[in-house]
């Protein structure tokens, strides 16, 4: 009997191994991954397609370094408008206190990221941590406001819902739940707590 099981499981494995032969996938070589890559890390080893010790370090080296650059690219926004208030406030303009208009036009010794050379600049910080903040804006003026993150919250005056015609834009901070007039005022909600305007 045992000889009958033997020789059924070798004829068993025999059919196995030439059905298998048949429809055995012939994969191109261009969709394998190589034994190695020479990459900008260094050389990545691989044995049957999976990584060493080394080349896994590499690339959660890489992973971590591209973090990082992600970290600094994401801050340079907040890193300005934080530089471009505490600058106001070296001049004077102090956050919700007061506003800058600039005397001349803007030129190369301008120290301000994006100035074009054909506007006068009016400047203001806001920071809502104390609460809602109202700005009286002027009619015939043209600004945008953005947040802490370079990141556009609205438009005041001749683009923005005054039409040019000047008014009163009410900013709210986020979480606020006080009470918000119904009317008389362009009310704008903000993510962060602090806004510029220029």
């Amino acid at each position: 009997m045992n000889k009958i099981v033997v020789g059924v499981l070798a004829s068993i494995f025999a059919v196995s191994s030439a059905f298998a032969q048949n429809y055995k996938a012939d994969v191109p070589q261009s969709i394998t991954t190589p034994d190695s890559v020479e990459t900008r890390i260094g050389t990545l080893k691989f044995f049957d397609g999976l990584p060493d010790a080394d080349t896994v370090q590499k690339a959660y080296d890489q992973v971590d370094f591209g973090r990082g650059v992600e970290a600094f690219l994401s801050g340079m926004p907040a890193a300005s408008v934080y530089a471009f208030c505490e600058g106001l406030t070296q001049a004077g303009i102090k956050r919700n206190q007061g506003i800058g208009i600039t005397e001349d036009l803007m030129d190369a010794r301008s120290l301000f990221l994006t100035p074009n050379s054909t506007s006068v600049y009016v400047f203001m910080c806001l920071d809502l941590r104390a609460g809602p903040m109202v700005v009286q804006v002027p009619p015939s003026v043209l600004g945008p406001v953005d947040d802490a993150f370079f990141r556009y919250v609205t438009d005041v005056g001749l683009v923005g819902p005054d039409k040019g015609k000047g008014g009163k834009y009410l900013f709210i901070p986020p979480g606020y739940t006080g009470r918000v007039p119904a009317e008389g005022y362009f009310v704008q909600k903000s993510n962060p707590l602090r806004l510029t305007h220029g």
